[in-house]
């Protein structure tokens, strides 16, 4: 299972490295910081260090906002908030400061919005395990080689659709 994201649009005057990137069931950190497993360069710095975490849950990746400035989701004038997360489909779209990056795939079991059913109104956010927003969530070291425990050392949100399924 795999997760691939490419860059839509990127700062002007901007070199990319690389303009896509494969995430694998580890997934990753997405950020201007030179440990980040995704380096995207921000000379203006509108992105943090450790912008957003990438993860899997229930056989889905999701992007988790560890920003300052947000990662918005698709159209939404909102950001996703501080530590709350988004399943991915192919087709979305995350903006994250100046850049532009489309979910082209996100594995074998190939799932796009237009093939899920109609959505109910999402609830509330709810802090994960009961703790309160900017609690600490885990280690702070987002060097590759940490990405394992990292990702098994933060909570977990509860179900909202039965496991083996993107909502």
């Amino acid at each position: 299972m795999e997760l691939v994201l490419c860059i839509s649009r990127h700062p002007e005057g901007v070199e990319i490295p690389h303009s896509r990137y494969t995430f694998d069931l580890l997934g990753g950190v997405i950020g201007r910081g030179q440990d980040c497993d995704w380096v995207l360069p921000d000379p203006r710095r509108i992105l943090s260090s450790h912008h957003a975490l990438v993860g899997v849950e229930n056989r889905c990746f999701f992007i988790e906002d560890t920003s300052t400035n947000g990662v918005y989701v698709n159209q939404s004038s909102r950001p996703l908030g501080r530590n709350q997360r988004h399943v991915l489909c192919s087709g979305d779209t995350l903006r994250m400061g100046e850049y532009v990056l489309d979910v082209v795939a996100t594995g074998k079991e190939e799932t796009r919005h237009s093939d899920m059913p109609a959505a109910e109104p999402e609830p509330e956010p709810v802090a994960a395990s009961g703790l309160a927003h900017g609690a600490d969530f885990g280690p702070t070291d987002f060097s590759p080689r940490n990405r394992k425990r990292r990702l098994s050392r933060w909570p977990r949100l509860p179900r909202r659709s039965p496991p083996g399924t993107c909502p």
